[in-house]
């Protein structure tokens, strides 16, 4: 197997894109598959993901997915991205897992609005309004942590930082109103 590492990606995607910010931030070569939402499914792609999802990665150790387990690969590898000390890495831990549970469960209703309609998150407009104003409160947290310091893990940048910033670009693209955007500072 090759010394490069070799991401399969999904363009567009959150996930995929923590991945590769991260990726590009730790300076570790790498090259790039994207693929489609079918593409992913074959056999051979099913040796890297056995579910056949996006991201992944192969790495001269072996396959890799999962995009929290594949930002930590290329952080540990630079040696940074991950905080400095052991209970640093611990708050990166935490963080990436609030990002990716909590926030992921309260940002579901922008399945229904970007055209999953058929999907099992369906929303009405009443709904819509009540998640985002819930989502919003979410928020506050972080808002209140980086009104203190510029990063959510110690005095640098983290991959808890990039998951952050790739999980959000979307809401505040295309569902966040100024009435949202006027209730955070950060």
């Amino acid at each position: 197997m090759s010394q490069e590492i070799k991401l399969h990606l999904l363009p567009g995607a959150q996930r995929s894109a923590s991945v590769l910010i991260t990726a590009l931030l730790s300076k570790v070569p790498f090259t790039v598959q994207f693929h489609t939402a079918t593409s992913c499914k074959s056999d051979e792609y099913l040796q890297v993901h056995p579910f056949g999802k996006l991201p992944s990665a192969e790495t001269p150790e072996g396959p890799l997915y999962e995009s929290n387990t594949i930002c930590r690969y290329f952080a540990r590898k630079a040696k940074s991205l991950y905080g400095t000390n052991s209970y640093e890495e611990a708050l990166v831990d935490q963080w990436l897992d609030t990002i990716r549970t909590d926030f992921g469960t309260a940002g579901r209703f922008a399945y229904s609005v970007f055209g999953f309609a058929d999907s099992f998150f369906k929303y009405d407009l009443k709904h819509l309004h009540h998640d985002m104003t819930e989502y919003v409160k979410i928020l506050k947290v972080v808002d209140n942590k980086l009104a203190k310091k510029q990063y959510l893990v110690g005095d640098t940048l983290t991959i808890a930082d990039v998951t952050l910033v790739a999980d959000l670009a979307y809401l505040y693209k295309f569902l966040f109103t100024d009435k949202e955007r006027q209730q955070l500072t950060y």
